[in-house]
């Protein structure tokens, strides 16, 4: 039988971490911690910013390698991105500006998702429950959708088999612990030269 060794270890090298005083949530009360009241994209504008920053890369003096998450985060925006057209985008924008009861994380769920009606709008985003009426929230809903682009395929020059699989290849590289991928990484990450 041995007896516990008396020696200590060594001080640790690193600092302690704190822990998060308050989790991260947008459930009925938006709790978004440091990232409260910062202004956010919809996923139609992550793509027209990404897009047009490649754009002057491209153009510009250096050369530029596209990274693979960049090529799967523009895969992911061109298929859920609701809104293609930047007169479109802007209109949206200034559409959900109006109504400052709603924080910028709402505005931007709501372009993104464009909920069909008032009651799959505050299922999906339960923040805004008390803030708009169902009224007023269905005439914003249906504005939306008066500018939505409906377009026939996400990638028209595929064959049917084609974007099927893109697409199933797309979920498994978006969707956590399928395959052991994980999630995209930062715009930072992704477009750095």
């Amino acid at each position: 039988m041995t007896t516990p060794s008396s020696t200590s270890l060594p001080d640790p090298t690193h600092r302690k971490r704190e822990l998060p005083q308050n989790e991260l949530e947008a459930t009925s009360q938006l709790k978004l911690g440091e990232f409260q009241n910062v202004p956010t994209l919809s996923l139609s504008e992550a793509r027209l910013v990404i897009n047009k920053v490649l754009d002057l890369r491209r153009k510009g003096d250096h050369k530029f390698e596209e990274r693979e998450t960049l090529v799967k985060t523009q895969d992911y925006l061109e298929l859920f991105a609701r809104f293609k057209e930047k007169e479109n985008i802007e209109a949206v924008e200034r559409l959900l500006s109006a109504h400052t009861e709603l924080e910028f994380f709402e505005r931007s769920q709501l372009g993104s998702l464009c909920c069909n009606d008032a009651e799959e709008a505050k299922s999906l985003i339960p923040s805004i429950g008390n803030k708009i009426s169902d009224t007023e929230l269905q005439e914003l809903l249906d504005e939306l959708t008066k500018l939505r682009n409906f377009v026939e395929a996400p990638f028209p020059c595929m064959k049917h088999d084609e974007k099927m699989e893109r697409m199933h290849a797309h979920a498994h590289a978006h969707i956590p612990g399928m395959d052991g991928m994980q999630d995209t990484v930062g715009l930072e990450l992704m477009m750095s030269p």
